[in-house]
């Protein structure tokens, strides 16, 4: 059985630092217009060598955020997380392989993709947390939902609670539970965009609550950028997005 112990987690991110600096130079050396006609397009094994890369990084990440000391739990989550990132990626092939036919981005496309998306996430989504949630704590597993959502929640919560000091806690408790809702989707996303669409998807929600409640977020969120400008850089999300809308 393989044993994640901390040595060997050191000696694999040495191993994917290694190989996504060598590969990425590959790729770099290709987008330069005098490379382009000497460097041979990255091979099939080249591509997957890279992709196994980015998904370990990912991984690692992860599993040096939930800390977990115990051996056999360490292995079957970080296997776990391999496996859902793949699924993941696998979904995505499959949805565009039924969506042959369309063009890509398209309204139409756009449409059915929206429509098989839930229908194929959920088994998968489902799957995920029943393998993952008996070696976590409660915390444990929070983390690793932020961790697939980039710190989504917590992020764009505080930057409610600074934009809008006035909030109640029943305000902020319906903002924290409709973020909350949105990281569950998003763990799902393929794409950190498609992860932050889904995001967005919650805060049209959150805001048109709080307009009910007589709060005008995007009037509240002009004042608090200038508000920060006149002391330092706007805040940004992980994704550059402005917080709260």
């Amino acid at each position: 059985m393989k044993i994640i112990t901390k040595t060997n987690k050191q000696l694999a991110a040495a191993i994917v630092f290694s190989a996504m600096v060598c590969l990425g130079q590959r790729v770099g050396a290709q987008t330069n217009s005098t490379a382009v006609m000497s460097t041979p397009p990255l091979t099939l094994e080249e591509e997957q060598a890279m992709y196994n890369a980015t998904l370990e990084d990912r991984a690692l990440k992860i599993m040096t955020a939930l800390a977990v000391s115990d051996a056999d739990k360490s292995n079957r989550l970080h296997t776990a997380i391999l496996a859902q990132y793949r699924a993941l990626h696998d979904r995505d092939q499959a949805i565009d392989e039924a969506l042959w036919n369309l063009s890509k981005g398209s309204p139409e496309w756009l449409a059915q993709r929206n429509d098989m998306f839930p229908q194929m996430s959920q088994p998968l989504h489902s799957r995920f947390l029943a393998l993952v949630s008996p070696d976590l704590t409660p915390e444990q597993l929070e983390t690793l939902k932020d961790k697939m959502t980039y710190g989504k929640v917590a992020f764009t919560y505080n930057a409610y609670c600074s934009i809008l000091p006035d909030l109640s806690e029943e305000d902020k408790g319906k903002v924290m539970d409709l973020l909350k809702q949105a990281r569950e989707v998003a763990m799902d996303g393929g794409t950190s965009g498609e992860k932050t669409a889904i995001f967005q998807q919650y805060k049209n929600q959150i805001n048109a609550y709080l307009a009910t409640k007589g709060f005008d977020v995007a009037k509240a969120t002009q004042e608090w950028s200038a508000r920060q400008a006149a002391k330092k850089p706007t805040a940004t999300s992980p994704n550059g997005n402005t917080p709260a809308q």
